[in-house]
């Protein structure tokens, strides 16, 4: 499971309200995109890695983000990134109606990474899932979205790689 440690609090970025008046509550998830993004550019540039936000991919269809790279062989690889809270009305569904279909309709587009963030337990109202389960831990929740996500993919040749950011150590 990937957290955010950081000498900058984020804190501004991704939260409204305050933990002593108990309206705390995440921002917007262009909020979150912005700070997952700040922080995965400055790794990115040590490598032969292009990235970029919203870029358009066939059929007009924009992922949060999207990562490229070519191998030594000269074949281009691109990894579609969507990025949601964990309280998104479709959270659950993202992996399929979105990367899948939208995002991964290029024969040649084979991975693609999914970044769900998480609040503390309470603060966002998270949907049971397709099995039947409601996580209560953001390990649990990656978990859980990656099985689901895992059947969803089975027999495509395509793989979608789940993060669940626990951003409650910024609370």
């Amino acid at each position: 499971m990937a957290a955010f440690r950081s000498d900058h609090s984020l804190v501004p970025l991704l939260w409204q309200g305050t933990k002593t008046a108990g309206d705390r509550k995440p921002l917007d998830e262009k909020a979150f995109q912005t700070a997952v993004y700040g922080k995965l550019i400055p790794m990115l540039a040590k490598q032969p890695i292009v990235g970029a936000r919203e870029p358009e991919v066939f059929d007009a269809k924009k992922p949060d983000m999207r990562i490229s790279y070519l191998l030594d062989s000269g074949v281009k690889i691109d990894i579609p990134i969507e990025i949601k809270w964990a309280g998104h009305a479709e959270v659950w569904d993202a992996t399929d109606s979105q990367i899948l279909t939208k995002y991964m309709q290029d024969p040649h587009v084979r991975p693609a990474i999914y970044i769900v963030g998480w609040a503390r337990l309470g603060i966002q109202n998270i949907k049971i899932g397709p099995n039947g389960e409601k996580p209560l831990s953001a390990i649990e929740f990656e978990r859980q979205l990656q099985d689901v996500t895992d059947a969803r993919l089975r027999g495509t040749g395509k793989s979608i790689v789940v993060h669940v950011i626990d951003t409650s150590i910024l609370d």
